[in-house]
């Protein structure tokens, strides 16, 4: 009978020391997946080119296992202005139709032309984009009032418009895609109450 109670108190105790082993590493890595679960698509950061010509907005959604982000980009374009090539950073271009390889940028959403680029980054830090686009410039009929030409000449030259080409660059943080080497490290630590249940049976049929 002693045998059998000391035995059943070595058994407790070392399911005590599985439990307090286990438990935090479980806690930690059931939060971190929550808290990216609920942040997974967030609006990070927006901005305009010179004169307000082009105004962009980007978004992000990090993928469920965290190794990846799908970055979107929203170009709106203003009176006069025509985007028509996005340059991704991998170097490739998106233009306003679809290509061979790519899906044009300019989508229709609810009945609304959209410029919309997509795309996927494997790693954190800055990742550039380069806008290019054509402005319509009108020449203001008030700068050419003189006495050397006449009122007739300043209608006309008010109604004279070409176009200029133009580029800005953009970027946008990437900064929350997981670190591949550290979720390798946790793949080898118990990770759900199952594989925790488990442990402890097999460990209490080992002392038996």
């Amino acid at each position: 009978m002693k045998r059998l109670i000391r035995k059943g108190e070595r058994s407790l105790a070392f399911l005590l020391a599985v439990l307090m082993a286990f438990s935090s590493p479980v806690s930690a890595f059931a939060e971190e997946g929550q808290e990216s679960t609920d942040e997974n698509v967030s609006l990070f950061s927006d901005g305009s080119s010179p004169d307000d010509e082009l105004q962009y907005i980007f978004s992000e959604e990090v993928s469920e296992d965290g190794l990846s982000s799908n970055v979107k980009l929203e170009v709106t374009e203003g009176e006069g202005n025509t985007l028509n090539e996005v340059i991704l950073p991998d170097g490739s271009s998106v233009y306003p139709e679809a290509t061979v390889d790519k899906e044009g940028f300019k989508q229709n959403v609810d009945g609304v032309e959209r410029n919309i680029v997509t795309y996927t980054a494997d790693e954190n830090g800055n990742i550039p984009f380069k806008l290019k686009y054509t402005s319509t410039v009108v020449q203001n009929p008030e700068e050419l009032q003189s006495e050397e030409i006449s009122e007739r000449e300043v209608q006309a030259a008010g109604r004279d418009a070409h176009t200029v080409e133009k580029e800005i660059d953009i970027e946008y943080e990437v900064t929350d895609i997981q670190d591949r080497a550290l979720l390798a490290s946790r793949s080898t630590t118990v990770t759900s109450l199952d594989e925790l249940n488990t442990a402890i049976a097999n460990a209490g049929d080992g002392d038996t």
